[in-house]
């Protein structure tokens, strides 16, 4: 153990630096002539002490070049939330007066392509696909991926062709200026139409969704117009609408609680019991009873 400790303090560093001063002479004449680090690292050591010298000459320097980055690049970099990837097609989501039927919706739909191509031009539009109403119970259809709320309600998808070189951007602000006008009544919005911008959006058709919630309807609805109507003061929102239809036509139901509960006091004294009394032909009886208790008022509800 002595003598370790005493070769560690004396015979091996002399030992060391002999070999490490023979490998180094090696280095050199083996690679002479070719690109070495070592001389690599001296330079930049050079020129960093070079550089402390002047330290206000690079800091001003430093300042221009990220200046200059902020005001010529600045303005080119996107701000939308869901940015547009360039591709050549985008979905119209199309809603008519609310209560429209299917026939009518499917003409108005017709109108919307034929804007669509007069303003893209009919050259440049590859093919259109459209959906008009409600998903029928017997159609394999998930709503999650196609949702309309009524027969008033359609679903564009227009694919333009590549060559064509449209700016998908300006030509959806063209038709949000141009189809409200010949289409009165109705409301458009835009959606992301291919299957990369669907991606980027997670699946959501806009990228600000607000929901209000309250026990009354009525108090409801009066908050979310004024909502709206604050929001649609804010430039960079496009396309500010609701889901679901709010004035959606309806029947207004009034019952004479007299007459029913009479009707239902028949059936409930029959001997036989109320379910074997809406058997066969009786129930045809109880049924137009049952009916009698309805009345038109008049508001022109039933």
């Amino acid at each position: 153990m002595t003598a370790s400790y005493l070769l560690s303090s004396s015979f091996l560093p002399v030992v060391f630096l002999w070999v490490h001063s023979q490998l180094d002479r090696a280095h050199k004449v083996l690679f002479a002539g070719r690109w070495d680090f070592d001389k690599l690292r001296d330079h930049w050591g050079a020129l960093l002490e070079h550089v402390r010298t002047i330290r206000g000459a690079v800091v001003g320097a430093y300042a221009a070049i990220v200046l200059a980055i902020i005001l010529l690049l600045g303005p080119r970099l996107g701000q939308e939330l869901f940015p547009n990837l360039g591709a050549n097609q985008f979905r119209l989501r199309f809603d008519a007066p609310t209560g429209t039927r299917a026939e009518d919706t499917e003409r108005l739909v017709a109108g919307v392509l034929d804007q669509i191509g007069k303003t893209a031009g009919p050259e440049n539009v590859a093919i259109t696909l459209g959906y008009v109403g409600t998903q029928g119970p017997s159609y394999p259809i998930n709503t999650v991926f196609l949702w309309t709320s009524g027969p008033h309600e359609a679903v564009i998808n227009v694919a333009l062709r590549p060559e064509a070189h449209v700016d998908v951007s300006a030509l959806e602000e063209n038709l949000r200026e141009t189809l409200p006008w010949q289409f009165h009544g109705s409301a458009f919005s835009f959606e992301p139409g291919d299957l990369v911008s669907e991606i980027m959006n997670f699946g959501a058709p806009t990228p600000v969704e607000v929901a209000v919630t309250g026990p009354d309807l009525s108090a409801s609805r009066a908050y979310s117009d004024r909502l709206r109507n604050e929001m649609a003061k804010i430039a960079g929102l496009r396309d500010l609408k609701y889901e679901l239809p709010l004035d959606y036509p309806s029947v207004d139901v009034k019952v004479d609680r007299e007459l029913a509960g009479a009707s239902l006091l028949v059936t409930a004294m029959t001997p036989t019991g109320p379910l074997e009394r809406c058997s066969g032909g009786k129930h045809q009886a109880t049924t137009r009873s049952a009916a009698a208790a309805f009345r038109l008022s008049a508001g022109g509800g039933v």
